[in-house]
C-alpha cells in the first residue's frame, strides 16, 4: 500500500480498537519517558477529548502512582538491564535477578522484560520469490 492507504489503514485499525468495548473504555499515556522526562500525551488524546469534551481527565494522585510502580528491586534489575554490560559483573544485581528470574511472583515478568531488553531487529529483507516476482513485472 501507498503511504495514504497504510495511513487510511492505521487509522481503520484504531477506528476498530475503540469502538470494541460495550460497556466502558479506558485510555492511558504515560506521563514520563524512560529517561524520566515529561511527555505529552498522544495527538490521538487530544482528538479524542475534541470528539468527547464531556469527558474527563482523571490523572492519579502521587500515593496511587506509586502503588502501582514496579517494586523496587525489578526496578533496580531492569535498570541494570539497561546497563548489561557493567551490572553483568555485579554480584549484588546478578543475586536480585536470578532471585526475581525464578520467583513465582515476577518470574514470568523478569523473562518477558529480558526478551524486550536484548531483542534485536533482523532485517532480512524481502525473499527471493518477492525480489523475482518484483523483477519479473519491471520487465
Amino acid at each position: 500500500p501507498t503511504a495514504r492507504e497504510e495511513s487510511f489503514l492505521q487509522r481503520f485499525y484504531l477506528y476498530l480498537a475503540l469502538t470494541r468495548p460495550s460497556d466502558r473504555l479506558y485510555l492511558s499515556w504515560s506521563l514520563l519517558s524512560a529517561e524520566g522526562k515529561s511527555r505529552k500525551p498522544s495527538s490521538l488524546i487530544g482528538q479524542l477529548r475534541m470528539l468527547f469534551p464531556e469527558q474527563q481527565v482523571v490523572v492519579p494522585k502521587e500515593e496511587q502512582l506509586a502503588a502501582w510502580s514496579l517494586p523496587l528491586g525489578l526496578q533496580w534489575v531492569l535498570e541494570g538491564m539497561k546497563e548489561y554490560e557493567t551490572q553483568k559483573e555485579n554480584p549484588a544485581f546478578l543475586e536480585l535477578y536470578r532471585y526475581l528470574f525464578h520467583s513465582k511472583e515476577y518470574g514470568e515478568e523478569i523473562r518477558w522484560l529480558l526478551n524486550a531488553a536484548f531483542y534485536s531487529y533482523e532485517d532480512r529483507g524481502i525473499g527471493r520469490t518477492a525480489a523475482r516476482e518484483i523483477r519479473v513485472s519491471l520487465r
